[in-house]
């Protein structure tokens, strides 16, 4: 009697670790459905984000552009565009790619300050008041533009763009102010101030490009597509 009542309970136990072997992977599998579905979520809100606003189309400034000073743009075949003043409710933005870097490394190769030193000539009386990177080929790219203008030089976080677009609303409207950053953020960042744009990223080879975003109030009004003189 004592052996049936010991193989009874062995019975048992053993049926309640079956269960519990067969419960594990459903409440794994629920879990996953869970996270599949909060990502989809967010990859639907983001999707969204990047669609509200697909129509946007920048104005186009040829022949390539000399020097901007004040609200002057001096293009090389001596024409000249104007563009509006900062101050009041109108701010500026200028955005543009850091110089070429190194192979394998942060720092800028020699071609690459060339290109630091053309921003610098390009936007050296742009009357910056704040000159934003990300990274250290951004931060020297913008080194001697910031230091021509008498502007600030401030790092903000690539991971957290939000920030940044805050940032700049709470303490630069009314002036004017450059992003120097990578073929992704530069793109990127004019989406966000449209709550999602057109908007794609810089080509690996292309240096050139300048972006000049008008804003009145928070609102992007205008943005101006240009490229900087050519490099001999």
């Amino acid at each position: 009697m004592r052996f049936i009542f010991i193989l009874f309970c062995l019975s048992i136990v053993l049926s309640a670790c079956q269960d519990q072997t067969e419960q594990a992977p459903t409440e794994a599998i629920e879990e996953s459905v869970t996270d599949t579905e909060n990502q989809s979520s967010k990859a639907t809100t983001q999707t969204k984000s990047v669609e509200s606003n697909p129509n946007f189309v920048a104005t186009t400034i040829t022949p390539e552009v000399m020097y901007v000073k004040g609200n002057r743009i001096e293009l090389t075949n001596q024409k000249v565009v104007t563009i509006p003043n900062g101050g009041g409710d109108t701010t500026l933005i200028f955005l543009t790619r850091h110089g070429e870097r190194k192979q394998g490394k942060t720092s800028l190769s020699p071609m690459g300050g060339i290109h630091a030193t053309r921003l610098a000539n390009v936007l050296r009386d742009a009357n910056l008041k704040t000159v934003y990177w990300n990274d250290n080929a951004g931060m020297q790219t913008g080194f001697h533009t910031a230091g021509a203008n008498e502007a600030e030089l401030l790092n903000f976080n690539v991971q957290d763009l939000g920030a940044l677009v805050n940032t700049i609303k709470k303490n630069d409207l009314g002036s004017r102010l450059a992003v120097v950053s990578d073929i992704i953020t530069v793109p990127e960042v004019m989406n966000r101030f449209l709550n999602g744009g057109p908007f794609k990223a810089i080509g690996l080879e292309d240096y050139d490009d300048l972006y000049i975003m008008v804003l009145k109030g928070e609102e992007v009004v205008d943005i101006f597509h240009t490229r900087m003189y050519a490099l001999q």
